[in-house]
């Protein structure tokens, strides 16, 4: 009797390991944007940073995340980088063009997105003049 309780135990202990583990390797996942740029100038470029997550607080390592962002018929997909810290990654945006944009961070994991508020980029500056006489 005590050994088959043993044996049920430690049957039980290696099944909610291999949840665990299996919960680990794919998944829902938290996406937080950490750093969203608040001024957006058309032509130049733009850091959105975001941090990947296990609902357990655990930092995702390791994921190839893209950034979609979207204004009218134009769209731009940008893949993100890791920073050096863990579940952290950045993606370099540079919209082509003035308008409201949308963003969506897709973690690239079991098709967990994140959809961001939009933000208006600004056309760029008009090059200056040269108004030097000879």
């Amino acid at each position: 009797m005590f050994r088959r309780l043993v044996s049920l135990a430690a049957f039980a202990l290696i099944l909610v390991g291999a949840l665990d583990t299996a919960a680990l390797a794919g998944g829902r996942v938290d996406i937080a944007a950490t750093s969203v740029p608040t001024k957006i100038v058309a032509g130049q470029p733009s850091e959105l940073a975001f941090t990947i997550r296990y609902p357990s607080g655990e930092p995702v390592t390791g994921a190839a995340p893209i950034v979609y962002a979207r204004c009218g018929k134009a769209k731009v997909e940008v893949a993100a980088v890791a920073t050096k810290k863990a579940g952290s990654y950045v993606a370099l945006m540079n919209l082509p063009n003035q308008g409201q944009w949308s963003f969506e961070i897709d973690s690239k994991i079991c098709g967990n997105t994140c959809k961001l508020s939009p933000v208006m980029a600004l056309a760029a500056a008009p090059p200056a003049r040269n108004t030097k006489t000879n």
